[in-house]
């Protein structure tokens, strides 16, 4: 019957449909078609305790670094860090003070305390 209507597809194994019927009784209803993943869960708690130490041990350090390091996927470290509420950045200075900054930002600091913002 199924290979008569759909003569180009392959034809399911019969245990596909038996697990079908199957579903169908213990649930009253076929499944969704999704799959659940079963990915490595690889944040256990050892992990996250040494993503922890790492990160404040080293400040600075980079997400590909600390994978070197630890030998942690990155999107682990990743994860675990935005657990954690923490979120790595890399400062970049894009300007810098100079001898001369110093007197304007005084005069700002006296105009905003006479501003009432303060």
């Amino acid at each position: 019957m199924y290979r008569e209507r759909f003569p180009t597809r392959n034809q399911p194994s019969r245990m596909i449909f038996s697990r079908l019927v199957n579903k169908l009784r213990e649930t009253g209803h076929f499944p969704d078609g999704k799959h659940k993943s079963h990915t490595k869960n690889v944040t256990n708690i050892s992990a996250e305790e040494n993503i922890m130490t790492y990160f404040t041990e080293f400040l600075n350090a980079s997400l590909s670094k600390a994978t070197l390091d630890l030998g942690i996927p990155k999107t682990s470290i990743y994860r675990v860090l935005k657990r954690l509420n923490m979120f790595p950045y890399k400062i970049h200075i894009v300007q810098h003070l100079r001898v001369t900054d110093y007197d304007k930002r005084m005069n700002f600091i006296a105009w905003f305390k006479v501003s009432n913002h303060f």
